[in-house]
């Protein structure tokens, strides 16, 4: 399970950076963007420690399909968006 995790978060850390980059380059991300998102890391931060605490709770196995489910869902949503935009 720590290899698991260890490959999830480097994944989500590679992914990350490689979209701030863009989005800063693109203008994206902008002042007035970095602004409403700063209130917003409290709630970024309980949500990490949720997450960690649920660990200790729940099975590693479950854990890792609710995972796998969430990608796959997340993913569709964003070929199912560009999709949308593509066609219209």
């Amino acid at each position: 399970s720590h290899s698991f995790k260890a490959n999830l978060c480097f994944v989500f850390l590679m992914e990350n950076t490689l979209r701030i980059i863009l989005y800063t380059l693109s203008g994206i991300i902008s002042l007035h963007t970095l602004g409403q998102a700063v209130p917003l890391f409290p709630f970024m931060l309980l949500g990490l420690f949720l997450g960690i605490q649920s660990t200790k709770i729940i099975d590693d196995k479950v854990v890792k399909k609710l995972v796998l489910i969430l990608l796959f869902f997340s993913g569709a949503v964003l070929i199912i968006n560009n999709l949308s935009v593509l066609l219209y």
